[in-house]
């Protein structure tokens, strides 16, 4: 009964073994752990145990292996292949049966981490401490007994882990460069992160409060002012690990500045007398301001907000923000110095206060510092003070006050002039009446007074006295006698000299003309004069003598010439003679610059007085109705006409007419385009129109031909023929002239006709064509007019110069000085003195022409000069003028190469690429330079798929036009169909994506954009080319087996692919090289994966052992009598059965009984194959194997008891110890 209790007990812990064994064959899912990072269950590790050529799965019954943290809570399984992130580990294991620890290690990334012998046989920590990351493999080896009557085996256990506990690593980068945390930035930023298990990386924005998930492993965010302000970032891996949160501010926006002084806001370049004070606005803060102060070049420390003052001149601002966008410079003129300003009389300056005759005043205001914005004139008679432009001259009389002010508002003190260019006129009085100057008188006093504008000083010569002495004017003087005065103004004008005497003892008398009284010292035109007194005696002198005669009072007389008389009192008192002329001759005058009736200036009347004896004087010329005086020039205008009309003091009249062409108008405008030629000197001479200018250089050739006589039958003029003309000659007269394409040498011409054509050639090669703006006329040659406009009475032109002397009415205003700049189309009207008025059309043009482009098909676009233009299609230059009919543009390529002058109604188009200048002209000036760069052909960018390398090939070619350089070079990729695009660092090999780099690959799958820009392609512009690759799936060569195959021999997979290839054998994952024989028993799985993550696997069983089969009743080789069963065959395999070596059917498990020789071949489906021999004998034929057989039976049944009462003995032991 005890025998077969412990037979039991054996049996049992034989099937408990088996079950223990099925257990390990369960499961092999892999789990990441959650524990915490030191708190963690006791953990059952889940390997793999090998014992011999069998693997199982799991802990054996063995031995337990477990794996735990610093802190142990609870119990779990951990399963091969597990994702840790424990800042500790032990590793323990536990044995429940016989046993002998042999060797421990730890393989770290392929590399021995930790190595030890052991020994014992219970519990034991194998190993504890804290590891780095990487992936792991534990392997144990023990030697166990299976069961109590079994030998030691060798266990093998090996688990594997990773162990992560660092977070993932993230770089920040702005504009391609990394950044710290906390940063400012107006460039593009990216957020990265790499970890190998990387999980999302989580952002927030300005305009968010919480964070948002991303699942890329870059972020983005591109430099547009909508994303401005703070943005935050950290990355988490898949078991929660989370990077340092790392921050940048986004400002793309530039401090805005402003300038106050004295609490008022100043603009961009304007002009103060205050403290200047600058200050900026910035959503993102400012770095640091700058200033460079007056007459400095470099820039200099500025805090915002404090006032500067001191030194005159420009003050210019600028700050920089905390992400390097740099405001606007902002310049302020400083200025609290006074202007001042300067009075001219003519071309002499005075001080203030004086008093001048010059032909004009004027005013210039002047400052040190900053320019003068302003001058301002108080006119004679005038309140207030108006608009004046400095220098203007002013030629009305009286007293005027100026002052300037400067731009930074600082005025000058007010000055005074007074202009007087009148002498004083003089009057004067015998008693209460008016005498003429040279009169007599007999009244009670004489006195003189005098009139003018300013203060005057009078002077008196009196009776008898040789010089003058300073009068009181009005005073009274009594005594008889000859008195002369005059009077001079503060301006040194001097009156004219006034006479007069006083006598009170004369006799009546009286001259008459025609019986009418007539005044002393006179002239007349009539029929006869006569003198009548009450004198006692009347005396004449006729008109020829020199002697008195006596005279009949009241005779007349008839005869032209001077008669004077006088009569004698009765006192002997004369009544002083009376003279009077008879003189019917007209005066005509002299006209100074007019010819045959025509003036093309001022003219000048003038006139000499004949014998006074003889002829009456000139008393009276008047023009157009109007007094003039002797000598004074008659400003005249063009079309004015001028009646002139000259009356002497004896009445008679002379009259006569003459018009004028005086240019009124100093502008000319010159027409667009002229043509000038040499003359025989050399010098060039202008012409309006080409044929004349042609005919003129045609006559200049025909000086250089010469004749001559040709006689002879042969030639022999010693000079060569020309060559068209040669078929003309004959005897008579030649030409001599220079040879048709080259001017050095002369040959003989037959025909005018042919000498012309020659000589036509020459003269076109003599003239040059000039416009307006490349230079002045040369001497203009008789009757060509260059200035055609001027006929029809328009000016045109930048500022319009009047000439002196005329009136002039703009659009109806008077004009102040001499030149007008407003621009536009004005009416001028023109008038003089006498009556006579010209009406103009004035075309001012005060800027240049503007220049338009426009591209490929587009509209047009006006130019401004600010920058330079980058254009990728062909160019359409032109420009518009609202004033200029003339104006004219140029365009110049790169190499200084003319492409033509344009009229204002021309274009010109460029198909080229390269740089150019175009330059617009009119009669104001030329522009400013438009430059522009022209680049037709783009970079590209060639997406190729490699079919023999399996690859995506990017190859960026620059463009031809050496003006584009590729500025930016991007390549996105998009995993689903394009919805969102992820900007790549660098290609599948590796490679950084730089302008350094243009050649890239890809062996992963998706659509893949590249972007370009350059100087003419960017934004939306941008080169933009885009592939949908997709990965062909990876190949290979499975050498010496089929796929899902058996062998027995040698088995190789090759491939070319880039791809990862994972052999797995038995379960067990092996290294392995393309091409590289395999030879070890085993069930293999190869699996070759592509980087898109394709696949394809390959299974085959290499198996060199031969199969085996139980042969119950007899060995191999052996003889029995018995029958035979073959059984327990070892693995799938074809059994054939030989009777005498005939192929016998036989059903496995079956008995043999038939005698006879028996060969048994066993073949697997590897081509192995194990043979077996035996024989079975009839009854009787070998008592010497029953014998064997019964030994045999006897060994093993001791062996049993041995057995059986070892477990017995082993059990009373342990009770014992119990």
């Amino acid at each position: 009964m005890k025998l077969r209790t412990k037979l039991i007990i054996g049996l049992a812990f034989i099937v408990v073994s088996f079950l223990s064994l099925g257990a390990g064959l369960y499961g092999g899912r892999t789990e990441t752990a959650t524990a915490a990072t030191s708190v963690t269950a006791k953990c059952l590790t889940y390997g793999r145990t090998t014992v011999g050529s069998s693997n199982t799965g799991g802990c054996p019954d063995n031995f337990k292996i477990y794996m735990s943290g610093a802190s142990v809570s609870g119990a779990s399984t951990i399963y091969d292949n597990a994702l840790l992130d424990w800042s500790y580990y032990t590793f323990t294991i536990e044995p429940s049966g016989a046993c002998s620890h042999l060797t421990f290690r730890l393989i770290r990334d392929g590399h021995v981490y930790v190595s030890k012998s052991l020994s014992g046989s219970g519990n034991l920590t194998l190993y504890e401490s804290a590891l780095p990351d990487g992936m792991y493999e534990l392997e144990y080896t023990g030697r166990y007994k299976p069961l109590v009557i079994s030998e030691y085996v060798t266990y093998s256990y090996s688990y594997h882990f990773e162990a992560d506990k660092t977070p993932p690593s993230t770089t920040l980068k702005a504009g391609g460069s990394s950044i710290k945390t906390g940063s400012y930035t107006n460039q593009q930023i990216v957020y990265s992160a790499e970890d190998k298990h990387f999980s999302r990386i989580q952002y927030k924005s300005p305009k968010n409060s919480g964070y948002i998930n991303s699942y890329t492993t870059s972020y983005t965010i591109p430099a547009t002012d909508s994303n401005n302000g703070w943005w935050y970032f950290y990355a988490l891996d898949t078991l929660g690990a989370s990077s340092s949160t790392v921050s940048v501010y986004l400002d793309t926006i530039a401090p805005l500045g402003s300038v106050t002084a004295g609490g008022n806001r100043i603009e961009n370049g304007g002009y103060t007398n205050k403290a200047v004070s600058y200050t900026t606005t910035d959503a993102g803060g400012i770095a640091y301001y700058q200033v460079k102060k007056p007459y400095i070049t470099v820039w200099e420390s500025y805090t915002a907000g404090t006032s500067l003052m001191g030194m005159y001149g420009w003050y210019t601002f600028r700050a920089v923000d905390r992400a390097g966008n740099i405001s606007e410079e902002y310049e302020v003129y400083y200025d609290i110095s006074q202007p001042t300003g300067k009075l001219y009389g003519g071309t002499t300056e005075y001080l203030s206060g004086y008093t001048t005759n010059a032909e004009y005043v004027k005013y210039e205001g002047y400052s040190a510092y900053s320019p003068i914005a302003g001058c301002y004139v108080k006119l004679p008679g005038a309140s207030n003070y108006t608009a004046y432009l400095s220098g203007t001259p002013l030629t009305k009389e009286g007293t005027y006050y100026f002052y300037c002010v400067s731009k930074a508002g600082m005025p000058a003190s007010a000055i005074s002039i007074t202009l007087d260019k009148t002498k004083p006129v003089g009057a004067l009085y015998g008693g209460a009446y008016n005498i003429a100057n040279g009169g007599y008188t007999n009244a009670e006093y004489i006195r003189f007074l005098a009139t003018d504008l300013t203060r005057m000083t009078t002077y008196v010569k009196l009776p008898g006295a040789a010089s003058y002495v300073e009068y009181t004017m009005g005073a009274k003087f009594t005594e008889e006698g000859r008195y002369s005065f005059y009077a001079r103004d503060e301006a040194n004008n001097v009156s004219d000299t006034y006479t007069v005497t006083l006598d009170r003892r004369l006799p009546k008398a009286q001259l008459y003309v025609d019986d009418k009284p007539c005044g002393n010292n006179g002239y007349t035109n009539g029929g006869h004069v006569k003198f009548e007194s009450d004198g006692v005696n009347c005396y004449v002198k006729l008109p020829g003598s020199d002697a008195f005669v006596a005279y009949l009072s009241g005779a007349e007389y008839y005869k032209p010439g001077r008669y004077v008389f006088y009569s004698v009192s009765e006192a002997g008192s004369s009544t002083g003679e009376y003279s009077i002329v008879i003189d019917r001759t007209v005066k005509p005058l002299e006209l100074g610059n007019v010819e045959n009736g025509t003036t093309d200036g001022d003219a000048v009347l003038t006139w000499t007085d004949g014998d006074p004896d003889e002829f009456a004087p000139v008393q009276t010329v008047t023009v157009n109705g109007k007094p003039y005086k002797k000598g004074e020039p008659i400003y005249t205008i063009d079309t004015g006409v001028y009646e002139v009309s000259c009356i002497d003091a004896a009445g008679n009249t002379w009259t006569t007419e003459f018009s004028s062409t005086k240019r009124n108008i100093l502008t000319q405008t010159l027409q667009k385009e002229y043509y000038e030629a040499l003359d025989a000197e050399g010098e060039p001479i202008a012409f309006g129109r080409y044929d004349a200018a042609f005919a003129f250089a045609a006559a200049q050739e025909k000086r250089y031909v010469q004749t001559g006589e040709w006689k002879s039958e042969t030639w022999d003029a010693g000079i060569a023929m020309d060559g068209k003309d040669s078929v003309n000659a004959k005897n008579g007269t030649y030409f001599v002239y220079k040879k048709s394409g080259n001017p050095k040498e002369q040959v003989a011409y037959f025909t005018e006709e042919r000498l012309n054509e020659v000589i036509a050639e020459y003269a076109k090669e003599g003239i040059t064509r000039y416009y307006y703006w490349q230079k002045e006329p040369a001497n203009i040659a008789d009757g060509e007019n260059l200035y055609a406009y001027f006929d029809e009475k328009t000016v045109l032109g930048s500022s319009i110069e009047f000439g002196e002397n005329v009136a002039c009415l703009i659009d109806g205003e008077t004009l102040i000085g001499s030149v007008y700049e407003t621009e536009g189309r004005h009416l001028l009207t023109v008038s003089d003195e006498w009556g006579n008025t010209c009406e103009y059309t004035l075309i001012v043009i005060r800027r240049a022409s503007e220049i338009r482009y426009a591209v490929g098909g587009g509209s047009n676009n006006v130019v401004a000069f600010d920058r330079t233009y980058y254009f990728k299609d062909e160019v359409t230059v032109s420009i518009a003028d609202g004033y200029d009919e003339m104006a004219m543009f140029s365009v110049t390529d790169e190499n200084g190469g003319s492409m033509g002058c344009f009229s204002l109604d021309e274009s010109c188009v460029i198909t080229k690429s390269g740089r150019y200048t175009a330059e617009a002209i009119n009669h104001f000036g030329k522009s400013e330079i438009f430059r522009f760069v022209l680049s037709l052909e783009a970079p590209k960018a060639e997406l190729t798929e490699n079919t023999a390398k399996k690859k995506l090939e990017v190859t960026i070619i620059k463009s031809a036009d050496k003006e584009s350089h590729i500025q930016s070079l991007e390549i996105y990729k998009s995993m689903d169909d394009g919805k969102t695009w992820v900007l790549l660092e660098q290609d599948d090999y590796g490679k950084i994506i730089s302008l350094n780099t243009f050649s890239y690959g890809f062996r992963t799958s998706g659509i893949y954009k590249v972007v370009l820009t350059d100087e003419f392609r960017s934004g939306f512009d941008a080169v933009s080319v885009q592939h949908d690759y997709t990965q062909p799936v990876p190949e290979g060569v499975l050498v010496g087996v089929e796929n899902n195959g058996c062998t027995n021999g040698v088995v190789a997979f090759e491939w070319k692919d880039e791809a990862k290839v994972t052999l797995i054998k038995d379960g067990a994952e092996i290294e392995y090289v393309s091409g590289k024989k395999l030879k070890e028993d085993g069930r293999y799985s190869l699996t070759i994966e592509n980087y898109d993550g394709s696949t394809q696997t390959y299974t085959f069983t290499i198996d060199t052992i031969p199969p085996e089969v139980l042969l119950e009743g007899v060995k191999n080789g052996g003889k029995t009598m018995d029958g035979i069963t073959i059984s327990k065959l070892s693995e799938e395999a074809e059994v054939k059965v030989y009777l005498n070596n005939n192929e016998i059917g036989y059903k496995l498990g079956e008995k043999l009984t038939k005698a006879g020789k028996y060969r048994v071949v066993v073949t697997d489906a590897c081509g192995n194959s194990s043979e077996y021999t035996f024989e079975i004998k009839s009854a009787g034929k070998d008592t010497n194997f029953v014998g064997i057989g019964v030994i045999v039976a006897i060994a093993i049944g001791a062996l049993v008891i041995i057995g059986v009462v070892a477990v017995i003995i082993l059990k009373k032991r342990r009770s014992n110890d119990l």
